[in-house]
């Protein structure tokens, strides 16, 4: 474990901004990657017959899976129910799948978990928010 946190260390710290959302039968999601201040990437998606907390977790799963090497990433989400669920072993989550995936994504890199609260004008956690806006309307 000290080697593969060690490791992580070598290699940049990335900010990873996530937003889930679902209106009307249709479910989004949307990442946001800043690295030293500035947007490196950022991508979106659109989902069918979900909800907006499986798109919270959807962002993130799609985030981690972006990196291709070992990285010391920090998430932040304005979803208390995914940060609840990674951080509660104990308290069976109600989307037992996804979390898994998560967890499985998450062991190839060092990842720390914030709450941003949302729409209170963090440019990156708003820029997930239009990206999710946007999914709809493409």
């Amino acid at each position: 474990m000290f080697l593969h946190w060690f490791k992580s260390f070598l290699n940049p710290e990335f900010h990873v901004y996530t937003d889930g959302g679902y209106k009307r039968g249709m479910g989004t999601w949307a990442y946001v990657v800043v690295k030293n201040g500035r947007m490196t990437r950022e991508a979106s998606g659109l989902i069918r017959r979900t909800s907006s907390n499986e798109m919270e977790m959807r962002a993130v799963i799609e985030a981690l899976t972006s990196f291709r090497k070992l990285s010391h990433i920090i998430i932040h989400t304005d979803s208390r129910i995914l940060i609840a669920a990674m951080n509660d072993v104990k308290k069976p989550s109600a989307w037992p799948d996804l979390v898994a995936e998560i967890k499985l994504a998450i062991k190839s890199h060092v990842v720390t978990w914030k709450w941003v609260r949302g729409h209170s004008g963090n440019p990156y956690n708003e820029r997930c928010d239009q990206l999710c806006i946007l999914a709809r309307t493409i």
